[in-house]
């Protein structure tokens, strides 16, 4: 005798999306917001399948030289010498030089 199964999805969806939720809500708590400027210093994290143990994971610093925001989702342009090269914010830590 065939039986029909008819899912309720927005059941299924509604714990996963509160799960979801959740998770962004932890991330987003360790978060510091930083507004890019033309002219800022920043640094350029490397790729960590690249690094050793031991090694430094950012290089830099360089100087913004544009800033994209809507709709490019928070691209920045720095100038590396003799190129310039576009990065997305969550890959650039602001640059804060040591005060002595």
């Amino acid at each position: 005798m065939p039986t029909t199964y008819l899912a309720d999805e927005v059941a299924i969806q509604h714990p996963k999306q509160e799960i979801i939720n959740a998770a962004n809500k932890q991330v987003n708590k360790q978060h510091i917001p930083h507004k890019y400027h033309v002219g800022d210093k920043i640094l350029m994290r490397k790729q960590i399948d690249k690094l050793g143990k031991l090694r430094c994971s950012t290089h830099g610093p360089f100087i913004i030289v544009k800033v994209k925001d809507l709709p490019f989702n928070g691209i920045v342009v720095i100038d590396k010498g003799s190129f310039k090269e576009k990065l997305n914010i969550r890959r650039i830590p602001p640059f804060f030089p040591h005060s002595t």
